[in-house]
This record gives C-alpha cells, sequence and structure tokens, in this order.
C-alpha cells in the first residue's frame, strides 16, 4: 500500500458514518487502536510538543468554563462575534477573541470567519449545567500544585509523601490545611468536586457494583429466616457506611436487596401506592444500615433525596478520625475513601474501626486496584492526583493487603479481581477481620 493510498483509507474510516453509533465497547477499542497508530507515526518532537502543552489546552478550556462563554455562545443560538460574547461575558474582547481562538483550534468551537464562532457538540458538553464543567474546575486547580512538584522535591529530597497535612498541597498553597479542609473554605471548588465525585467516571459504565463483586446476602444475611435469634441484639447495626458521602452507594443497596423505599403520603389519591411497600414480603431479616459523613455532607443531602431512604437506614453525621460511635456492627464499609489518604491516616481510620469492632465484624474496603505491571493511563493519572491534593497514593493489591494486616487487621477474601482485570478502574473489595492475638 502506497502513502497515498494509505492517506486515503484512514480519512475514509474517519468519515464512515457508523463510527456515531458503536457500542461503548467497541469505543474504547477504536481509540485504543487510533492510539496505536498514532504512536507508529508520531516523533519524539510530536510526542514532547503534545504532552507538555496539554495543560496549555487545559488551562484555556478552564477559563473559558469560569468566563462563561459556553453557557453565552449557546443563549446567541450557536452562533456568536467575540464582540457578542465580551458583552454577554463582561470579558475583554481582546482575550475573548484569544480564547476561541485557542479552542477552535483544538475543534471545540468551528470558526466560521474572523471573530465568528459557531458551536458544537463537544462545546455544550461544558456549558454550566454540565457535569463535564466540574471536572475542568477540578482538575485544573490540580494542576497548580503539580506545577509545583519539582520544587516540592527538591526542597524534600525526593521523598514520596506520606502525610495529608504536609504534602505538595501545602507547599503550593502555603497552608497547613488538609485538601478537604481547603475545599470547605471555597465553595466554588467544593462544589465542583462534589459533582466530579458523583460522577464515577473512572469506572466503566459496565463494571459491577461492589455488592455484585461480595456475596452481601450469605455474608451478611446468613439467616433463613426473618426473626432474629435469642442472642442477636436486634438493634445491632448491620452496615455502616464509613464516609458514604449522600448516601448513593446505600441507596444502590437497597435496591439491591428489594428494600421497598419509605410509603409515600397517606394524603396520596392512590391506595395502591400506599399498600405497595407493605406487598412485598422480604427475603431476609430488614438490616439496620448506617449512613456516616462529616456533618456538612450529612446536611447537604437534599431534601428529595433523603425522602427515599428506606426508614432503615439512618444518617448519622461522623468524623472517621474520631472514635466510632457505631459499636459491634457485623460490617463496617469503606468506598474509595483510603485511597485519598496515606498510610499514616488511613492507620488513624483503620484505628478507630478496629477499636469499634465485634469479633465476628467485617471490615469491607472497595477500592481501585493499580496493577503490578502495565497500569493503564488513567490509573497512574489518579495516583499523581492522590499524590498532588492529599500526600496519598493508589495502591497495589500487595500495598492495599500490607495496609491493612499494618492496620490490625487480617484480610480473608479479595473479592472482584477477575472483573479488576477485565475492567480498566475496576475495583474490588477486600474483606478483612480484626487480628486476633494468637492464644
Amino acid at each position: 500500500m502506497s502513502h497515498s493510498d494509505l492517506l486515503h483509507l484512514v480519512n475514509s474510516l474517519a468519515n464512515y458514518p457508523a463510527l456515531e453509533t458503536v457500542d461503548e465497547p467497541t469505543r474504547k477499542q477504536l481509540l485504543e487502536s487510533i492510539e496505536k497508530l498514532r504512536r507508529k507515526v508520531e516523533t519524539p518532537t510530536d510526542f514532547t510538543i503534545r504532552t507538555v502543552f496539554g495543560s496549555h489546552q487545559a488551562m484555556v478550556l478552564r477559563l473559558a468554563v469560569d468566563l462563561g462563554l459556553f453557557d453565552a455562545i449557546a443563549q446567541q443560538g450557536g452562533t456568536a462575534t467575540t464582540a457578542q460574547l465580551a458583552e454577554a461575558t463582561g470579558g475583554d474582547e481582546l482575550l475573548v477573541s484569544r480564547i476561541m481562538r485557542f479552542l477552535a483550534a483544538i475543534n471545540i468551537f468551528e470558526e466560521l470567519a474572523p471573530s465568528t464562532y459557531r458551536t458544537t457538540p463537544l462545546a455544550a458538553a461544558y456549558t454550566s449545567q454540565s457535569p463535564l464543567s466540574a471536572i475542568v474546575i477540578h482538575a485544573t486547580y490540580t494542576l497548580v500544585t503539580m506545577s509545583q512538584l519539582p520544587a516540592y522535591f527538591a526542597e524534600t529530597g525526593w521523598k514520596s509523601p506520606d502525610d495529608a497535612t504536609n504534602g505538595p498541597f501545602q507547599h503550593t498553597h502555603r497552608t497547613t490545611q488538609t485538601f478537604f479542609e481547603h475545599l470547605g473554605t471555597n465553595p466554588h471548588l467544593q462544589q465542583a468536586f462534589n459533582a466530579v465525585m458523583s460522577l464515577d467516571f473512572r469506572r466503566s459504565s459496565s463494571a459491577k457494583k461492589w455488592f455484585e463483586l461480595y456475596p452481601i446476602e450469605s455474608k451478611l444475611f446468613p439467616a433463613t429466616t426473618t426473626t432474629t435469634t435469642a442472642d442477636e441484639d436486634p438493634n445491632r447495626a448491620t452496615l455502616v457506611d464509613v464516609g458514604g458521602s449522600q448516601g448513593k452507594d446505600l441507596l444502590a443497596l437497597c435496591q439491591h436487596l428489594s428494600i421497598p423505599p419509605p410509603p409515600p403520603p397517606a394524603s396520596t389519591t392512590d391506595p395502591s401506592l400506599q399498600t405497595q411497600a407493605q406487598t412485598q414480603p422480604p427475603t431476609h431479616p430488614q438490616p439496620n444500615l448506617i449512613l456516616q459523613d462529616l456533618p456538612a455532607v450529612i446536611a447537604s443531602i437534599p431534601a428529595s433525596v433523603s425522602a427515599t431512604f428506606p426508614g432503615c437506614v439512618t444518617l448519622q453525621p461522623h468524623n472517621f478520625f474520631d472514635e466510632q460511635p457505631t459499636r459491634r456492627a457485623r460490617a463496617y464499609f469503606l468506598r474509595t475513601v483510603l485511597h485519598d489518604w496515606p498510610d499514616r491516616q488511613v492507620l488513624q481510620i483503620l484505628g478507630r474501626l478496629r477499636d469499634a469492632m465485634a469479633e465476628d465484624s467485617v471490615l469491607l474496603v472497595n477500592e481501585g486496584v493499580v496493577p503490578e505491571t502495565r497500569a493503564g493511563l488513567m490509573a497512574v493519572q489518579t495516583d499523581f492526583i492522590m499524590l498532588c491534593n492529599y500526600g496519598a497514593l493508589e495502591r497495589t493489591r500487595a500495598q492495599w493487603v500490607d495496609l491493612l494486616e499494618r492496620g490490625g487487621f487480617e484480610v480473608c477474601g479479595v473479592y472482584g479481581e477477575d472483573e479488576q482485570q477485565r475492567q480498566q478502574g475496576g475495583h474490588v473489595v477486600f474483606e478483612a477481620r480484626v487480628r486476633r492475638a494468637s492464644s
């Protein structure tokens, strides 16, 4: 095949109509193949320029989000001049022109004529109502710390950070606050962070949920009847979701267990809705579920969400660095919490849980696992986000097991490893019990 034939083939594929309708697995395979093709033809100079100037694209995108250019052009019907955009946003027209010219160069906007631009489907994804704009805000704020890593490591002797209160973030922003404390003083950043955390974009849409990996029914509901035994405390918590944010995981678990939502108000005009919750017989004992997070997080749960919690869910404000108020629960659950903390703070969190656990209590840790070899780009990028913001890290399986053992636990099982290998960014569930002193 000649070079001209090769170019013709690639261009014809780019215009192939079926590309817009491929399923998700095929789309990802196509992206991987395209990346392989680029690596074959890209020179070291090409790679260097693309890599080091990538942050420029991210920051200009952030400027457009903050200035409101995506909303402004949408309000103009999708086409606008830079003068119109400057008037709508309050930005200097010269600055607006430079931002729009940059974004057109990376195909976010289409340049129709000098100083005239048209929106695209990609641009529409960054309006203020889109969660992708929150990703831009959150990720570019991390770039501020990322840019200071050379100076930080030069001062610290090139040692990996190990303290959430004294790491790259504190060095960059000249603060003693943790990243989370800092967010609490900046509502704009806090809102973006909350939106990003609710997206779960790091995991494949086809990845299994934690309770589909871990056999929760047989582990936490071993009884075959709906009555408690004489020696079982009827008030004992079944599962405590520690640092569970606004309860997304608990609500999903309730649906998985077929626990009906609260009945509608008695004033409803449809009698069938009033009795719907009572017509479905329970398949296992009613659980006692507890959602824990910081008081501000619990208070931020929208009423429309809290109204959907079944009666078996209790909202409990709690800081997991403090003494655990719920003692002897059957299970304590942490989902993507510990990766936000370096070992030093993780051991403090584990210590509080260990002190509260009964002999038959289990600790369930749902986290991503970095492969020992051939880690994907998303995994290593996330690892450096952890380093910058929290002084923390993404961990390998061996690192997780070692950390749990140092925290006084014995790992009883790891669930979902096959799934994790199939799904880039897939998570596993570590099951652990308090390690008992040998007799």
